[in-house]
Parts: structure tokens; sequence; C-alpha cells
């Protein structure tokens, strides 16, 4: 919306900050869209946690900005003098560690400092200085977990493993979230699409019409072109047609400008390849949004599946409803015992992933395991 608002929209936000502090409290903005607030005399941890969170809701409430209605909201961290420290620097570091843990925990809270924050930071540190390290040193590798349509193998989806010499087995809900942080997400989606584009040519050998599904971050898609030209690359390299790939994606898609990822999708959706929305029903889930995206497939989360309660299968009922309605495939994750399937199948799903069927498998032994799935069919 250019300078000119934004630099409106932070007066309003000084002023919403005031107002909401006491008198002899400080407020300034520190720089670009952070501000500092001083509170003096504050005599226990709940009033500075109710202060901050007055200041939180204040911000959530829309700003008019000449023709512009914004919204936006506030992640703050809170640091105490004396007990983290008696130096300033040392406390707005310490609250600005705090503020950073807000934003991971889903924004619009406050989070307080505390010395196993500061351990937290230099973990993450340290995987993503050897991550950077991860794909020259082949620590990375794929796992990959069968995909049924009834108990029929269709497809396969490609899971991302890293092993370090010094860290151990790195789960990814650690090392992906700080690759998207530092950028490296790139290069490593660039080889997952690699070798998951090998082997899914290797494969179409045993089953011609297998597909393979890969998790791409949001963050790959604010580069479109880049994403685009890369799948294409690969698809052309290896000689096979779009429908061999499968791109996974999470509801948090939708929080981005969708111009350029809608214009993605139909380039890529032309040439063939489909596209899957993961972990449905647990972030951003609305039919508008639904529709703005050419989906082909909507995966039920796990947490779904998990307890078959009436209320969870009835949010199942919907999804799969939704999927029919949409002209959508509809697969059900998770899916670890006889029971859950029979009671998804009753609900009409036809499409499962999951430990009942198969664990995430390495190449050879999934090679295997297909070669007895297609002399058992």
């Amino acid at each position: 919306m250019g300078h000119a608002v934004g630099d409106l929209l932070l007066q309003q936000v000084t002023t919403r900050i005031q107002q909401k502090i006491r008198k002899g409290d400080f407020s300034a903005r520190h720089g670009g869209d952070e501000f500092v607030v001083i509170l003096s005399d504050c005599e226990s941890i709940k009033i500075s946690k109710k202060i901050s969170q007055n200041i939180i809701n204040s911000l959530k409430l829309p700003f008019f900005v000449g023709v512009h209605t914004i919204h936006i909201g506030a992640s703050i961290g809170l640091s105490y003098f004396p007990l983290d420290s008696l130096e300033p620097e040392e406390l707005l570091k310490y609250s600005d560690i705090a503020m950073y843990f807000a934003k991971q925990s889903g924004r619009n809270n406050v989070q307080l400092y505390s010395r196993h924050l500061s351990d937290a930071v230099k973990y993450n540190q340290k995987v993503d200085n050897l991550l950077r390290q991860a794909i020259g040193k082949n620590e990375l590798h794929l796992v990959y977990q069968p995909l049924f349509l009834k108990n029929k193998v269709i497809g396969i989806e490609a899971l991302l493993r890293w092993t370090n010499e010094e860290l151990g087995i790195v789960p990814p809900d650690i090392f992906i979230p700080i690759a998207e942080e530092s950028l490296l997400i790139s290069e490593i989606t660039e080889w997952v699409l690699q070798q998951s584009i090998g082997t899914i040519k290797k494969l179409r050998n045993l089953n011609p019409d297998l597909y393979v599904a890969v998790n791409i971050s949001v963050k790959d898609c604010l580069t479109p072109k880049k994403l685009q030209s890369n799948i294409l690359t690969l698809l052309n390299e290896y000689e096979l047609p779009g429908d061999s790939l499968e791109i996974e994606l999470t509801e948090s898609v939708f929080i981005e400008e969708l111009g350029p990822i809608e214009t993605l999708f139909n380039n890529l959706k032309s040439e063939g390849v489909r596209f899957a929305i993961d972990d449905f029903g647990t972030g951003y889930s609305s039919l508008t949004y639904l529709l703005s995206l050419p989906f082909n497939t909507i995966k039920i989360d796990q947490s779904f599946i998990r307890q078959s309660d009436k209320v969870k299968l009835g949010v199942i009922k919907g999804i799969i409803d939704i999927a029919k309605s949409l002209s959508m495939q509809c697969i059900a994750e998770g899916v670890e015992t006889a029971e859950q399937k029979y009671h998804l199948e009753k609900l009409g799903c036809k499409r499962f992933q999951g430990y009942y069927f198969s664990y995430p498998l390495v190449i050879e032994e999934l090679i295997v395991f297909l070669k007895k799935s297609i002399n058992s069919n």
C-alpha cells in the first residue's frame, strides 16, 4: 500500500500502545515494525501479562487508514529487571528472543523469557549451521509411505529424514521450520523433488500409474516461477507426465498473496500435476479458501482419525462430502487400525494412508512391498 500508508499505520499503532500502558510507563518504536515498552514499578508478572494482552487485543481491532481497512496483530516477548539481567542491552535481547517464540507459538500471544529459551535459540542455531552442510554430506534421505485406494497402492508420499553425526536423528518438525526461517528450504525442496521424481521413474516400471506426493513449503510458493521451472525441468529430464507428481501444501498457503500462487497452480495443473491440501481441518479451513485454488485432493488430518467419537466422525463425514461436492479426492491420514478403516469406509472414504497399511519405507523395502502388492492383486 506504499510507505505513506505504512507510516500512518505505525502512528496509529503508537497511539493504541500508549493508550494501553500506564502513566509513567514508556513506549517507543524500536525499528521496522517493532516497539519497545518499559513498564516501570511493575509489581508482578501478572500485571505485565495483563498489559501485554491489552495491547494485543487493541491491535487486533481494524485500522482505518484513508480508504484502507487494515488488520494486523502483535506478538510480545517479556523480560524482567533485575530477574533476567541488570543490563539494558541484554534485557532487549531476551525480550526479543521471547518475542520470537511468541511468533512460533502462533502469533498474537505473550511469551515470558526464560533461560531455556536461550538454550533453544542456541540449539536452533546449531541445527541451522549443520543443516547447511547436510545435503553435501549426504545426511538427508527420503522414506516413502504408500497411498492406497481401498487395498491397492496408487501412489507414495515422500517423507524427508535427517540424521546428523552430532545431533542424531532430527525430526522434520524441528528442522523444517528452521530451514524456512533461514531460507534453506528452497535448496532442500529442489533436492527432495529431484530424488522423488527420480524414484517414481524407477517405480513406474512396476506400476505405470503410480504417482509421488511431495510436500512443498509455503515459502517455496513465494518464488513461484522458480518452483514451476524446477518441477517442469525435472519432469522433462526424467521423461515423466505431470500426473506422476502431486504437490502437497498445508492450509497456511491461504495466508499468503494468492494471485501468484494461483497462477503457479494453474500452470502446473495444465501440465497434469496434481495438488493436495494436507492436514485439512487443522488450520485456515474455509470453503472460500478451498475454492480459490484448484486442489485435486483433500487429506484429512490424522487428529480426526485417532478418536472415533461422534463429533470427529461428523467432521470427517463433512470433509468427505465437501470433497465429493467439489469433485476432489479424499485421503484419510494416519489410519492405524482395522476399526478406523471400517468407520472411514462407512463414511464413504476410499483412500487411505497410515501404519495399518504400511510404515514409511526406504526405496529397497518399497520395491519389495510393491512387488508383493502386485502379486497379491
